[in-house]
Formats: C-alpha cells, structure tokens, sequence
C-alpha cells in the first residue's frame, strides 16, 4: 500500500495500467523528469498569485537532463504575450550520476503584480533518503535564513522552502552515503 498522501510508483511505458480512483483519491501520473508548478487553491482568478509558489517534480535516472517553464503575467490584458509584459520562470535539472542540480531562471519583462520575490516550495518525488548534502549557490540551504527542508521517507518526497527574488539560482543535491 502507499502512504495516505502520496504515492509514488514507477512505471515503463508504453504499457496499460490499472489503477484504482476512489473519487476521494484521484490519481496524477507524471513523466520521468516532469516538473509541475503549482499555487494554492483561489476562489476568484482576481486572487491568482505566484508570490507562492510549490514546484513539483520527478526526477529520475533515466532522464538526464529535463526542463519546464511557466508563464506569468497579470491575467488582465490582452496580448501580453506579444510584449514584454509578462515573464518566463524556468526550471532546469540535470542529473549526473547520483548527483542532482536543479536551476531556477527567469527571464521577461515588467508587468502589474509581478512578483519581487516568490517564496518557492519544492517538492522533489521519489527521494527516497534525506540528502547528504543541500546547497541553493554553494551554501548549505538549511543553514540559509527563511529555509526549512524536510524529508518524508514515507512518501519519498524531500520538500525545500526558500525565498527567491528572481536571480538564476542553483540548487545541488548529493544523495546519502549507501
């Protein structure tokens, strides 16, 4: 059985899976090395925010190298995407034997409601042990003011919080020592 939570199987493809959906329990599948940003439920789209913003992902060995992107903008105006009034927050992770780095950039322009700084929570699937080492541009993250790093063995997820002001940024992981 999997944890209450959360889940996390591997599967090959192409192959048929057969899966149970209790409605309560609906299940996500995401491909090796997917990233999927992620904010907290709103009720009025007039309250949509990336100032928090959760970045999951499912790194994996058989993917060496994967990115993803997303695409901000005020949510008003027509056509920002034909301007500079809108931006592009890239993710980039590169897998290299057991170590991992994942980089956040961002690049675009100015637009109303633009974020300053984003409090990003990073949830990395599929980790199975606390890492041995953890460093957001060379300095121990857990060290960092306004950080906080958690693994759950249970449901293999190591979640990382910390503040970003939109700089390029990255973070390495080295696994435990087995």
């Amino acid at each position: 059985g999997c944890p209450r939570r959360s889940c996390w199987r591997r599967h090959v493809g192409p192959a048929r899976v057969q899966v149970a959906t209790p409605l309560h329990r609906i299940p996500v599948f995401a491909r090796a090395g997917a990233f999927l940003p992620m904010i907290d439920p709103i009720e009025r789209s007039k309250d949509y925010s990336t100032r928090e913003l959760t970045v999951h992902h499912w790194p994996d060995a058989s993917v060496s190298d994967s990115r993803g992107r997303l695409y901000d903008d005020d949510g008003a105006r027509f056509g920002s995407h034909q301007s500079d009034a809108h931006e592009i927050v890239e993710f980039h992770s590169r897998q290299r034997g057991d170590d991992l780095t994942l980089r956040l950039n961002r690049r675009g322009g100015d637009y109303p409601g633009r974020p300053e700084q984003r409090r990003i929570t990073l949830v990395l699937h599929g980790w199975t042990e606390a890492p041995r080492t953890l460093l957001l541009d060379g300095k121990a993250l857990d060290q960092l003011a306004g950080t906080r790093v958690h693994h759950d063995r249970r449901s293999s997820q190591l979640r990382m919080e910390f503040d970003w002001q939109g700089e390029s940024v990255a973070l390495t992981l080295s696994p435990a020592q087995r």
